[in-house]
């Protein structure tokens, strides 16, 4: 088991509690050779392991090569096993499918775990990569792994592909001779002419009556070739961004299509929670595109990719009402976010929603704990974590009533003005209620 020797213990004794904040590596940056780990997921088991997962990235590109990594630790939080490999980017995948050249592009984690059975589920896609040189991100093909022994070993990858490629009604989008409907590109699609499908990323949810819940974002392509071969980015509008779920009423044995929320939002990554009286609440990352600069550029303070999108579902995820952008949290820079429902279990607490995002308006800095106690109407607590680069986030209730958080991370270094997309070290941060009303 690895610990970071830099790790951090803040204790406050008090009259009622003592407040916690712990902090200990998870990956280094350049860990096993790789450039960046980057994008996570976050669970902890029935048997109280956390389980931290991450895209290993050869480069620092979205469309290059990637492992799927798993970290687990059975002391919450304190120390870390080496990793063990869900799968890896080595080309296996595409030599078996005709492409001898070509590495997979392994992205998007999200885990679920079953606390009725112990099992967990970990979803994931492979990316098409690079097509012709460009980033074109034209499809995915959607993928899970089970694990029955809390993160040690992973069965046989499970698709699912076809359940995201749906009608508006959830049905397979296929035509009269059932063969599946082709986009533009020739690939499998939805109704929308959408092939590419990303879960989460970081976790699902399972409801109180035990229906597993899990959010995906889709979109067209982002780039595309003319007939004269000349190279073209898709303008955002044109995307038909939204967010949906799919779902699980039998401990994941089989999966439905769930309701989806509205186009011209620009809803990517996003997750879940149930509130107290049962609804499910869906907070998403908004990709609106910025206005060019200029003296009459609006003040990018109240721009949607500033805020949060929300909807609220009151049949378990089968459709979405009361959609909005939410600007009662401060406005910082768009990136993937982690959001919980927490609750220590000492009758004096209030249970709180929980979001962990940056604190910075244009630059992915300054990790920040936001709390609400009315369901998200107000956030009167926003408790700051880390003061440099932020990068990506996820959030977990752990066994013993604290909250763990997951994030990237990165230091300035000398002559450095910014941050860039550099991660030098993924960490995890153990804290409690009593730290959050420090």
């Amino acid at each position: 088991m690895i610990a970071c020797p830099s790790g951090l213990l803040r204790a406050q004794s008090g009259k009622k509690s003592v407040a916690v904040f712990e902090e200990n590596r998870v990956w280094q940056g350049n860990e096993g050779g790789k450039v960046m780990y980057h994008v996570y997921g976050l669970t902890a088991t029935r048997k109280g392991v956390v389980l931290a997962f991450s895209e290993a990235r050869y480069d620092h590109t979205d469309e290059g090569p990637h492992d799927l990594l798993c970290k687990r630790s059975t002391d919450g939080g304190k120390t870390w096993s080496e990793s063990i490999v869900i799968e890896k980017g080595d080309g296996s995948f595409w030599r078996a499918n005709g492409q001898p050249d070509k590495r997979e592009c392994w992205a998007n984690p999200a885990a679920l775990a079953d606390q009725k059975t112990g099992r967990v589920l970990f979803f994931y896609v492979l990316n098409e990569g690079q097509y012709r040189g460009k980033n074109t991100q034209r499809m995915t093909r959607v993928f899970y792994k089970t694990s029955d022994d809390d993160g040690q070993t992973w069965s046989e990858r499970i698709e699912i592909t076809d359940l995201l490629n749906a009608k508006a009604d959830g049905s397979p989008n296929r035509d009269a001779q059932g063969k599946p409907v082709l986009n533009e590109d020739g690939f499998p699609c939805d109704y929308l002419g959408r092939a590419f499908h990303m879960p989460g990323p970081g976790h699902g949810i399972q409801l109180k009556n035990g229906r597993l819940l899990l959010q995906f974002w889709h979109r067209k392509a982002i780039g595309r070739f003319k007939p004269d071969g000349s190279y073209e980015s898709v303008p955002s509008a044109e995307r038909n961004y939204s967010d949906s779920v799919i779902y699980s009423d039998d401990q994941g044995k089989t999966w439905k299509k769930g309701g989806s929320t509205g186009l011209g939002q620009f809803v990517t990554e996003s997750r879940l929670v149930e509130l107290a009286d049962g609804r499910v609440m869906l907070n998403g990352r908004i990709d609106a595109p910025k206005p060019p600069a200029g003296p009459d550029q609006p003040d990018l303070k109240n721009h949607p990719s500033k805020h949060r999108w929300v909807a609220i579902s009151t049949d378990q995820g089968l459709t979405w009402q009361n959609e909005h952008i939410d600007q009662t949290l401060p406005p910082f820079t768009n990136v993937d976010c982690g959001f919980i429902r927490y609750r220590t279990g000492r009758k004096s607490a209030k249970a709180a929603l929980l979001l962990s995002h940056p604190s910075e308006l244009n630059a992915r800095a300054g990790m920040t704990i936001s709390a609400s106690f009315d369901e998200g109407r107000t956030w009167p607590i926003h408790k700051p974590v880390f003061d440099g680069g932020t990068q990506y986030s996820d959030l977990v209730t752990l066994p013993d009533g604290s909250v763990g958080l997951l994030y990237g991370r990165a230091h300035k270094q000398p002559g450095q003005t910014s941050y860039g997309f550099r991660v030098d070290e993924v960490v995890f941060v153990r804290f409690n209620d009593a730290w959050l009303h420090q």
